[in-house]
């Protein structure tokens, strides 16, 4: 058994919202970080070979090298990229220099916001709105809700204009969360 890290969707299953897959595995540990009320959760599991392949093999499952200190090759930066925006993720900002453990821990940080942002509103952010959606194009009860998680959470949200972007704001949250360290499972990121 290995310790994995995965991106993956959530599902009404059980007791509540559990990942897709994961939990009709059986013997499978698992724990979850979610993308607030947003239907996407960054994983961390222990699962064998087969499982591994198994869950690598679901096209909505964005499996993370094993190796999470390593940088992102440029034959992967595009795949990296693109698989973080599918999932209303930023992912412009992700370089060669990045390691994953880094690109990891930034999701994290939107995360967090997010989780944040679901408990003022139940409202999901994504709902009607995209990473490019406009900052004067998200209705203004929303935007007080932002503004709310952002000030809650010690964040400066001045930088933010009619034309900035949800990819924009998201980004600068992340960049001001600084050192305070991010765990899941008991594994700093």
């Amino acid at each position: 058994m290995s310790i994995r890290f995965y991106l993956t969707p959530l599902i009404q299953a059980g007791k509540g919202r559990e990942p897709k897959y994961f939990y009709a595995m059986t013997g499978l540990w698992w724990q979850l970080m979610p993308m607030g009320a947003e239907s996407t959760a960054l994983i961390v599991a222990d699962v064998t070979p087969e499982q591994h392949a198994e869950l690598s093999g679901y096209s909505d499952v964005t499996s993370i090298p094993a190796d999470i200190d390593q940088t992102i090759s440029s034959g992967a930066l595009s795949e990296v990229r693109s698989a973080l925006e599918g999932l209303n993720i930023p992912g412009n900002w992700v370089t060669t220099s990045d390691t994953y453990r880094q690109v990891m821990r930034t999701v994290a940080q939107f995360f967090q916001f997010i989780q944040r942002l679901n408990g003022i509103t139940p409202t999901k952010l994504f709902t009607g709105r995209t990473l490019s959606t406009k900052w004067s194009d998200i209705p203004s009860g929303m935007r007080s809700n932002l503004q709310s998680a952002a000030e809650s959470m010690g964040m400066d949200y001045s930088f933010v204009i009619g034309t900035t972007t949800v990819r924009e704001i998201l980004h600068a949250f992340a960049d001001q969360w600084g050192d305070k360290p991010i765990y899941i499972a008991g594994v700093s990121l």
